[in-house]
């Protein structure tokens, strides 16, 4: 009895490593995928076709916590319910890989997502990628609906059955290419990519005018080019993209005014920044009922908050700080989800309504015309939380003619010339999207405002660090900073009437000076002295 079992046990294994067999990626496949990690200087890493992983052959740092390297097959060949897996997805991000991006991905026919965010690629973004790889394909009716799209179905006399005699287009759907070091335009092929859905390229070198070829991109739900070197205006055409919920055009280069055309879109993320043109009227948006989160900060709008903006009940950052605003804010909030208001920097006025005041909610009146001083008004409350506080008349015992303060870091004593330096430190302070510090003898404070985005932390930090040994020599004085998302200000009581000079001392301690994605970033100082 034993030697029938033994038998069906084989039988068993050798089905099953048959099934095994061929379950694997089509060597075609294999082959590009190879070449596209040898292209984009992946080469501590192997695609193994049998299980669609990617291996790693030799070790590599991983420096951020969010570093992925990983390839996905289509769902059918991850159950076993396929005898040929297909490759759908690249992933490749935070490793700073140093290569180009590969014209071989349009070699991929299953491919849909692209992400190779904050690496070190170079060149241009190759126009290839907008091909549309047209194919004239036979197959039976068994064929991935969810894989090509086909325009007719045709059925073949004398045989009952459905064939498909259709050409197939590309379904990329998602092409994240942020934070690299990629130059040139955006090529204008990518409008062919209609079935795209998100297409992020923020933080690289990218010049020249948005291609009106990218109107064709229907389908676009998400799309990201902020810290670019862009010209020309926003172009109208964005009003084609009837699906698009997040808009993000921080520092691109671009000029306003902002198209009409946007209130015609729902929009729940609309985020832009720095934006040069003429003056321009608070942009319609009375249909984006859903917004969530509204970002206009020095876009130079001028006139009146409209009344429709404190009813979103799903608002919940409002940023339209450093424009030209004017008027007062209305008495009728109702989004009671609003947890980020910076009016900073404008010249609005009139009371402050108690509805404003949210329980928990981050809120910057800084640098307006509004009524707020008074013991006895509500919104002046010394003790209250994440809400500037009035300040009060400093008493100064005493008068001084200098302040040195060393901003992220703890007391020091610096040598300077022949004598010592007291710097008073502020690292006890914490910081926060709204937060006021004095110094120990009330002599000075700061105030620090705004909200690091998307980082799905309520409290960040607000001090940066040297990293490890990465600045060998640097004096103590530089090896720590204060971080500040919108506004960092530092207010000094007390000094005797005269003529000052006011030095800033900087070192760069984020960016470093090498070949990875740290490396890549770009420091603007907007500094006002008064």
């Amino acid at each position: 009895m034993r030697k029938p079992k033994f038998m069906l046990f084989l039988v068993f294994n050798f089905i099953m490593a048959i099934q095994l067999a061929e379950s694997v990626v089509p060597q075609e496949e294999v082959e590009v995928l190879e070449q596209i990690l040898t292209l984009m200087g992946a080469t501590n890493w192997r695609f193994n076709g049998n299980t669609c992983q990617l291996d790693m052959i030799a070790q590599v740092p991983k420096l951020h916590p969010e570093a992925e390297a990983r390839v996905q097959c289509d769902i059918d060949c991850n159950n076993g319910n396929s005898s040929e897996c297909h490759v759908i997805s690249i992933i490749h991000k935070y490793y700073s890989l140093g290569g180009v991006l590969p014209p071989q991905l349009i070699e991929l026919p299953y491919l849909r997502t692209i992400d190779f965010a904050y690496n070190y690629l170079g060149g241009t973004i190759p126009p290839e990628l907008g091909s549309s790889q047209l194919q004239s394909i036979i197959e039976p009716l068994t064929v991935q609906l969810s894989t090509w799209k086909p325009l007719f179905w045709e059925n073949t006399k004398g045989t009952g059955k459905y064939y498909n005699f259709d050409i197939f287009v590309r379904l990329i759907y998602v092409l994240n290419l942020e934070a690299n070091n990629f130059s040139g335009t955006v090529p204008s092929d990518l409008g062919r990519l209609i079935n795209l859905q998100a297409l992020i390229l923020s933080s690289n070198r990218l010049t020249g005018m948005l291609p009106s070829s990218l109107s064709e991109l229907s389908n676009l739900k998400d799309f990201r080019i902020s810290d670019n070197d862009l010209s020309g205006p926003i172009p109208n055409f964005i009003e084609k993209w009837r699906q698009l919920n997040k808009l993000e055009l921080i520092g691109t280069g671009l000029s306003g005014p902002i198209p009409s055309s946007i209130s015609i879109l729902n929009l729940t993320d609309l985020r832009i920044c720095e934006l040069s043109g003429p003056t321009q009227r608070f942009p319609a948006l009375d249909t984006a009922v859903g917004l969530q989160t509204l970002v206009l900060r020095n876009c130079n709008i001028s006139g009146e908050i409209p009344a429709y903006i404190w009813q979103r009940r799903d608002l919940q950052l409002l940023d339209v700080s450093f424009n030209k605003l004017i008027g007062g804010i209305s008495r009728d909030i109702i989004g009671r989800s609003l947890r980020y208001v910076f009016l900073t920097g404008n010249m609005l006025s009139g009371d402050i309504p108690d509805s404003l005041l949210i329980e928990g909610a981050t809120i910057d009146l800084s640098y307006n015309n509004f009524t707020l001083q008074g013991p006895d008004r509500p919104t002046c409350r010394p003790n209250i939380q994440d809400i500037l506080p009035c300040t009060k008349d400093a008493k100064c015992p005493r008068y001084g003619c200098s302040l040195h303060v060393n901003s992220g870091g703890n007391d020091l004593k610096v040598k300077e010339g022949n004598k010592d330096v007291d710097y008073e430190g502020d690292a006890s302070f914490d910081g926060g999207a709204g937060s006021f510090h004095k110094g120990r003898n009330n002599d000075w404070g700061l105030s620090s405002t705004g909200d690091f985005l998307d980082d799905n932390i309520q409290t960040s930090l607000y001090v940066a660090s040297v990293q490890n040994d990465s600045t060998d020599n640097l004096p103590s004085l530089y090896t720590t900073a204060r971080l500040s998302p919108l506004s960092l200000t530092y207010v000094s009581y007390c000094l005797e009437n005269g003529d000052y000079i006011v030095n800033l001392h900087f070192v760069e301690i984020q960016y470093t000076n090498d070949t990875t994605y740290r490396s890549l970033g770009r420091r603007i100082f907007d500094i006002y002295i008064q």
